[in-house]
């Protein structure tokens, strides 16, 4: 079997996640750290027995024999990170976004296609069974004809989490707001059930308390591929809210509702409700799917292609009220 060594590109709060996911998947291992600062890098790189560390990925790949790397950097760093990886043919498991520009994207993706390497999105919940039982039942046709996906985030992010970051609220570093920053899982849960979208209808955006130039709340409607419409309302002043996810979907056969990625309501016609219960978390999945899809040469469930569509529709969101536009002078 193939030995995975990977590289983490960033050392913050989601690179601990990783390292104690990957002990859990047999040959496979953590092998270096890059970061922008060197001290910070070789600091993680103590705590947590990495053999190597450094801040630049081409010369940290050479050291460590690495095959792979998880760039975990902010939203705007993905970009040359990706192109800096797939330079050296690491296989790349980008987190979320892949990065807020359409164009760029579409550039990460076709750099890794030319250089043969897997590019992964980390747009995890897709391989929870609470979505993926629930895309079988609309794709299949089991609840009906599609009418509504309807979906709504309530974050609430102290304000210090933009004050006190070097990146967060940065319009230059996340590229958005609340949609682009803390709703960027859902929307792609949201436009993955709807296997795509055509266009947004409408869309508000506002910033009602944060310390930020950008959204941090708003409302978008959508109509989506497979013929639904819906609601998708994303913020991030939703202080004591008794739920911070819910998607209503409905057929002409029935509804189903998930609250905070557990399914509350199942109403269709002919169907019990099924066994939802995961037998590992959705990182973990994530991550051995990614290997397998370096060992058998496949794609990853959830590759560029899948993973840059997210970005694309609330990019369409933004445009139609010109507002993210407008605080960049653009």
């Amino acid at each position: 079997m193939m030995e995975i060594r990977v590289l983490l590109a960033g050392h913050g709060e989601i690179s601990k996640t990783y390292l104690n996911t990957i002990k859990r998947i047999e040959n496979m291992s953590i092998v270096g750290v890059v970061g922008r600062n060197k001290d910070r890098a070789k600091n993680f790189a103590k705590e947590y027995s990495i053999p190597f560390y450094g801040t630049n990925i081409k010369s940290l790949a050479h050291k460590s024999n690495a095959n792979m790397i998880i760039i975990c950097t902010p939203n705007e760093h993905h970009y040359q990170g990706v192109l800096d990886a797939a330079d050296c043919g690491l296989h790349i498991l980008c987190e979320k976004p892949m990065h807020f520009s359409p164009d760029r994207q579409n550039k990460m993706i076709e750099v890794c296609k030319k250089s043969g390497i897997k590019l992964g999105v980390c747009y995890r919940r897709e391989f929870m069974k609470t979505y993926s039982i629930t895309k079988e039942y609309i794709d299949s046709g089991k609840l009906g004809k599609i009418l509504f996906i309807d979906t709504f985030m309530k974050f609430w992010r102290n304000p210090e989490y933009f004050t006190e970051s070097s990146w967060h609220g940065k319009p230059e570093l996340e590229g958005g707001g609340a949609f682009m920053q803390q709703g960027t899982h859902y929307v792609d849960i949201s436009v993955w059930l709807g296997s795509g979208f055509k266009k947004v209808i409408k869309s508000h955006l506002f910033n009602l308390h944060q310390p930020i130039s950008m959204e941090d709340h708003g409302y978008a409607i959508v109509e989506y591929m497979n013929g639904a419409v819906g609601v998708i309302e994303v913020s991030s002043v939703s202080k004591n809210n008794p739920y911070v996810s819910k998607l209503e979907i409905t057929g002409t056969n029935g509804s189903i509702v998930i609250i905070n990625d557990k399914v509350t309501y199942w109403n269709v016609e002919g169907y019990d409700m099924p066994d939802f219960t995961d037998d590992m978390d959705a990182f973990e999945k994530q991550l051995r799917d990614f290997k397998e899809a370096i060992e058998y040469n496949r794609e990853p469930l959830v590759n560029g292609d899948n993973g840059k569509i997210a970005v694309e529709l609330v990019n369409e969101i933004y445009l139609q009220q010109s507002y993210f536009y407008n605080i960049l002078g653009g």
